[in-house]
């Protein structure tokens, strides 16, 4: 329902050929219902941005978002994750964001590393550090010892 759901936003391979938000939202929630996390990942950037002219609603963005944390989605990790870096809607936290932000990123590696096997391109894993609660990207090949001594995350 998800998959049906993207192409009406799109109007890709629907009748008309036409963008159809009211219907995407529809499959949206009915695959939300049975707990697909793609479509809560894709019912929090509705209600987060007021995509197809609904209102903003960022309780229920959240809500949705976290639900497609919990249930495995990247994009749904990356959002929340962002929330928490900048305080968006949530209290700010590194370490929070942290959380989320990593299982996404694992999934990225993994997605790279599946997609030649044997011949990966060059991809480096980051490391989130705290510098007044902003994030901000290291290499991972920075040694521990670069941080500063109060840098928790």
């Amino acid at each position: 329902m998800t998959q049906l759901g993207r192409r009406h936003q799109l109007g890709d391979g629907v009748d008309g050929g036409l963008p159809d938000d009211d219907a995407a939202f529809e499959l949206f929630n009915r695959a939300a219902e049975v707990g697909d996390a793609a479509a809560h990942a894709e019912l929090g950037f509705i209600h987060g941005v007021g995509w197809g002219g609904r209102e903003i609603d960022v309780p229920r963005a959240l809500l949705h978002q976290y639900f497609a944390a919990l249930g495995g989605d990247p994009r749904g990790q990356m959002a929340l994750a962002h929330r928490h870096a900048r305080g968006v809607g949530v209290p700010k936290s590194c370490r929070a964001a942290a959380l989320y932000y990593n299982p996404a990123a694992e999934k990225v590696v993994e997605s790279v590393d599946a997609a030649v096997p044997g011949i990966s391109p060059s991809v480096e894993k980051h490391r989130l550090r705290r510098v007044v609660c902003t994030v901000v990207y290291e290499y991972a090949r920075v040694s521990p010892a670069f941080l500063p001594a109060s840098t928790q995350l």
